[in-house]
């Protein structure tokens, strides 16, 4: 059984690949989005964190995806700008 904060990170993230997609044709564009989906994420945490959710869960799931979405950027972005 997945958490529900999970679903809300896999929700944001795929999100994110698809804004990414939009974003193809402007670098700035694509390093602000990457830049508010991770505060995003942050926030989430902090909302989570307040209603009570394991610090633990909270943790480890919002490190995988920070990781996926950094991957994911310098993988696509970085190649570009050099």
């Amino acid at each position: 059984m997945t958490s529900y904060f999970k679903q809300c990170l896999e929700h944001l993230l795929q999100n994110y690949l698809f804004t990414h997609k939009i974003y193809a044709h402007d670098r700035t564009l694509q390093a602000s989005l990457f830049c508010s989906v991770k505060e995003e994420i942050d926030n989430l945490v902090k909302k989570f964190k307040a209603s009570g959710y394991p610090l633990a869960e909270l943790t480890y799931y919002s490190q995988i995806y920070k990781n996926k979405i950094n991957r994911f950027y310098f993988a696509q972005v970085s190649p570009v700008m050099c």
